[in-house]
C-alpha cells in the first residue's frame, strides 16, 4: 500500500510539473524579430514556429540551443536563407529539432552541409 501511495504521488508530482500542454508560437521574421537567431532564442515551447517573410536572410552559424522549431517560408525561392559562403546555416547540437519547409538555403561553403547535425 505505501509503494502504491508513493507512485500516485510521483505521477501526480510529474503531471502538476508538467503545467499540461504548451501551447506553439508563431514569431514573424522580421516583423517582431531582426534575425532567424533572434527568433530562435526566443522561441519557449516545443514546436515553436519561425515564420520568414519573402526576402532573403544573410544568416550562417545559427544554434538551436535544444530546441524543437519549425521555420516556415513564404515558398521555396520567396525566403531564401543565404549562408554568404560562411559556414554552416544552423547546427543542431544537444537533442534539437528543426523542421524547414517552403525556405531555400544556399550559399554554405565548400566544407560545410547547410544543415550540420
Amino acid at each position: 500500500m505505501t509503494r502504491l501511495k508513493f507512485a500516485l504521488f510521483a505521477v501526480s508530482c510529474v503531471l502538476g510539473a508538467s503545467g499540461g500542454a504548451a501551447t506553439s508560437d508563431d514569431l514573424h521574421v522580421p516583423s517582431e524579430y531582426a534575425t532567424i537567431q533572434a527568433a530562435i532564442t526566443a522561441a519557449t515551447a516545443t514546436g515553436d514556429r519561425v515564420v520568414l517573410a519573402p526576402g532573403t536572410y544573410f544568416e550562417s552559424g545559427v544554434e538551436l540551443f535544444g530546441k524543437e522549431v519549425e521555420i516556415v517560408g513564404a515558398g521555396t525561392g520567396v525566403s531564401i536563407i543565404d549562408c554568404q559562403g560562411q559556414s554552416n546555416f544552423i547546427t543542431m547540437l544537444f537533442q534539437a529539432k528543426l523542421t524547414l519547409r517552403d525556405v531555400t538555403v544556399q550559399n554554405s561553403n565548400d566544407t560545410a552541409a547547410a544543415v550540420q547535425v
